[in-house]
């Protein structure tokens, strides 16, 4: 991704390991962090599966 012009931040490991604890103990089944680009994504995805469509939506997040 670097290569193609896009920087790629990665989760500090212990913040994700805080983050699945949190969710445990909350008795949460899924544990996503707030963020309105995953939000984007999963929307687009089940619109997608609803709509019984091929995933064209993945162009557009691949880069994104």
């Amino acid at each position: 991704m670097k290569q193609a012009g896009h920087e790629v931040n990665f989760t500090p490991v212990e913040e994700v390991a805080a983050h699945v604890v949190d969710g445990i103990r909350a008795d949460r089944f899924w544990m996503l962090p707030a963020s309105e680009h995953s939000d984007r994504q999963i929307r687009a995805r089940s619109r997608s599966m609803l709509d019984r469509a091929n995933p064209a939506y993945l162009e557009s997040f691949i880069l994104d």
